[in-house]
């Protein structure tokens, strides 16, 4: 590898290292708010950043110039012919790592990373598509179901497993009961289609790629993966809150969401979203009984204000590169 390129392999890799700790920390700083849905919604704006900033510092130039003096030539004594050296054995050799090497070790390290987690994400992608035909169209009936956002449509299906709560996909998301699903009290089942449709109805599925998508790209930034699983929590705690606020009990909430964690499980999907994870649980079993939680949700100008800041950003630092 010529120096040319060395140099910049371990720029860009540094570039790509301050910025997701650049954008990271804003995240943690901004996500503040007291209602889930807006930390939430900080958080997928900040893996939307790093996704946006990675594909324009592939197409776009950056803007800051920095001048490299030219070598200068000394002529004199130097041009001379060298004198004969005398005699000498010659000098064991050793080996050397240079700039050409590190950097060479750098592509192949973050490769390797990034095909290791994109194998996971597809593996974990084959394994939805296989539950999602290992089941049956739901057998309810349209008087049984919650509304669901206009203009989202979404696939409800009968796992003829115990696989479930869950939900995935960002186009056409597909929510995947349990078979015992149709034996439920009323109650239990609207608390369920609720709080997965509370989902669809966010473009969760949306954030979760984007979340996917960082990781692979900054793999080697531990407050990437860190943001990923806050992202995940505050997800099921937003969807938890659109159920309360629809008119259930907080404590027979909690009550129904422990029974179902203890009782059913989606298999650990890093793509999906489970009501039952049990990873996030005690953060939403708290923030459910809390008497002082706010449960608001996002108005389209909060998403307007929030994309303007991101496409700025993304813009400014991408512009900002050398």
């Amino acid at each position: 590898m010529s120096a040319f390129l060395a140099d910049r392999v371990l720029l860009v890799a540094g570039e790509a290292l301050l910025a997701s700790i650049l954008v990271m920390t804003l995240a943690f700083l901004a996500a503040r708010a007291k209602s889930a849905s807006r930390r939430h919604l900080v958080w997928a704006a900040s893996f939307a950043a790093l996704v946006l900033l990675a594909v324009l510092a592939a197409f776009v130039p950056g803007a800051v110039v920095h001048s490299v003096p030219a070598p200068q030539v000394v002529s004199g004594a130097d041009d001379a012919p060298p004198a004969p050296a005398a005699f000498a054995p010659p000098a064991p050799q050793i080996v050397s790592f240079g700039r050409g090497d590190i950097a060479l070790a750098l592509v192949v390290l973050w490769l390797a990373g990034v095909a290791l987690i994109g194998l996971r994400h597809l593996l974990a992608a084959l394994i939805l598509q296989a539950l999602r035909r290992d089941s049956d169209a739901h057998p309810f009936d349209a008087s049984e179901l919650p509304p669901l956002a206009r203009g989202r449509r979404c696939e409800l299906r009968l796992s003829r497993g115990a696989r479930g709560p869950v939900t995935w996909g960002a186009l056409r998301p597909v929510v995947l009961l349990p078979n015992q699903a149709q034996f439920w009290p009323y109650e239990r089942l609207q608390a369920v289609l609720r709080h997965e449709f509370a989902h669809v109805r966010r473009h969760d599925g949306l954030s979760q790629m984007l979340a996917c998508m960082a990781c692979a790209l900054y793999w080697p930034n531990p407050l990437v993966w860190y943001g990923a699983r806050v992202l995940r929590r505050e997800a099921e705690i937003a969807a938890d809150d659109a159920v309360i606020a629809s008119g259930m009990v907080p404590s027979d909430y909690a009550g129904e969401l422990l029974h179902m964690a203890k009782e059913f499980r989606a298999g650990g999907l890093s793509a999906a979203l489970s009501m039952a994870a049990p990873s996030a649980l005690p953060a939403r079993v708290q923030s459910i009984l809390a008497p002082t939680q706010q449960r608001s949700g996002v108005t389209s100008m909060d998403v307007v204000k929030i994309a303007a800041i991101v496409l700025l950003a993304s813009g400014v630092l991408a512009a900002a590169r050398p």
